[in-house]
This record gives C-alpha cells, structure tokens and sequence, in this order.
C-alpha cells in the first residue's frame, strides 16, 4: 500500500508552514497585545 504523504506537493507542505506560522502568531500577538489587568505597571490611568 502507497501512503499519499510521499507524493504530497512542496507547495502544498509549504502552504500548510505558512498557515500554522501565522495562526501561531496570530494567538500570540492577542496574548501578548491583551491587557493584563493584573499586571499594569504603565496602566497609570
């Protein structure tokens, strides 16, 4: 039995690279950009 991965398209594995490195740092920059209640040290307001 042939597993289809071996003929899977470098633009295809490429494609699926990109979209998991920008929804990583999609989730990461709402963590990172998110107010932290919490911790404000320059929340001075």
């Amino acid at each position: 039995m042939r597993t289809t991965a071996a003929r899977t398209p470098r633009s295809a594995l490429l494609t699926a690279v990109l979209a998991a490195v920008v929804t990583v740092g999609a989730i990461g920059a709402v963590f990172l950009l998110r107010p932290r209640p919490e911790v404000a040290p320059g929340a001075a307001e």
